[in-house]
């Protein structure tokens, strides 16, 4: 039961007992080769304050002990269910537990990373209070020696959108709950790497309420050297690219006032692409020149500030491959 006050406890009471009975959220958990991670994951989420959940577990062909962790979790409960598969990456095992969740609401957690307690509680209550489509909370960075806190607090929800879209705010999955209905026929892309930039600021223009709370409840794991984005490359430097230009058009289609900020970034990580990809040469020709016609496009209007960044732009264009190998090996690009 939540304590806030007690002139407020009253209502709170109340307030639970009704979303007991009426609001069930489905927690979606991919699981690959996380053994180490994977019980302090699943044991957050039996712990949760608010009972009216479903934990759907898919195990996307982990060849380490996890499946018999998720099965000790799967018999121990009734709402923990698991579905195997064999390994098809991140974004298919989402798309699986997207596909099968009955919950009005869905949250995602990483099975490498786990939430406080009271988790849903602090979701569902929001939810009663402002009828919001998607609630975000803070959450705590979790390295080896230290930890970093990061809270978000917005005037309105176009603010929130704009932030999203700009990556003024991360797009993480997880973090964030969300009626299911807004997903739609919005699935994560297969095959590419930050499939949560590809997916979720779209899923937030979709919303008509977004509010955020500030208590820091999930813990993101930074220990993990096996993360998929633990290590940049080229192609998943030129999958964010992507995303960004992805994000880029849905701001002008929804008229989302957030280009100037987007632009900024693009500039910058189309140019540490273009450098990796001059000392790594792991792109098609294809990808190159798309990537090289962004670029172009900005330095024309001009969009690119700063004498030393638009040289090496021209460096970067006229494919000035040994000079700008060399620049991004000093820069630590590589």
């Amino acid at each position: 039961m939540v304590y806030i006050n007690y002139s407020l406890k009253s209502k709170y009471i109340k307030l639970n007992i009704s979303l007991k009975e009426k609001t069930l959220f489905s927690i979606i958990v991919p699981v690959y080769n996380v053994e180490k991670y994977l019980d302090k994951c699943l044991a957050s989420i039996l712990r949760q304050t608010f009972k009216n959940f479903e934990c759907i577990i898919i195990d996307d062909g982990s060849p380490d002990n996890s499946n018999a962790i998720i099965d000790k979790y799967v018999k121990l409960d009734q709402r923990f269910k698991v579905i195997h598969q064999k390994n098809m990456g991140i974004s298919v095992a989402r798309n699986a537990g997207l596909d099968i969740a009955k919950g009005e609401y869905v949250v995602f957690v990483d099975s490498d990373d786990y939430i406080a307690d009271d988790y849903l509680e602090k979701f569902a209550l929001k939810i009663a209070d402002t009828d919001a489509d998607i609630v975000i909370c803070g959450f705590i960075e979790d390295y080896k020696d230290y930890e970093k806190n990061k809270v978000f607090t917005a005037e309105s929800t176009e603010v929130i959108k704009q932030n999203l879209l700009a990556d003024v705010w991360p797009s993480y999955v997880w973090n964030k709950c969300y009626k299911k209905d807004l997903f739609g026929d919005i699935r994560f892309p297969i095959g590419m790497v930050y499939e949560d930039l590809l997916t979720i600021p779209a899923v937030c223009l979709n919303a008509k309420r977004i509010e955020c709370i500030p208590d820091k409840l999930y813990y993101y794991n930074r220990q993990n050297v096996n993360s998929i984005t633990a290590q940049k490359t080229v192609k998943k430097l030129y999958d964010l690219f992507l995303g960004r230009m992805k994000n880029r058009r849905l701001a002008v289609e929804r008229n989302v006032d957030c280009l100037k900020a987007l632009d900024k970034i693009i500039v910058k990580e189309t140019m540490k692409c273009l450098f990796r990809q001059y000392n790594d040469n792991e792109l098609f020709e294809a990808q190159e020149q798309e990537i090289c016609a962004s670029l172009k496009e900005r330095l024309d209007k001009s969009e690119i500030n700063g004498l030393r960044n638009r040289f090496w732009v021209k460096m970067l264009l006229a494919k000035r491959k040994k000079l700008c190998a060399w620049y991004a090996r000093f820069r630590g690009y590589c």
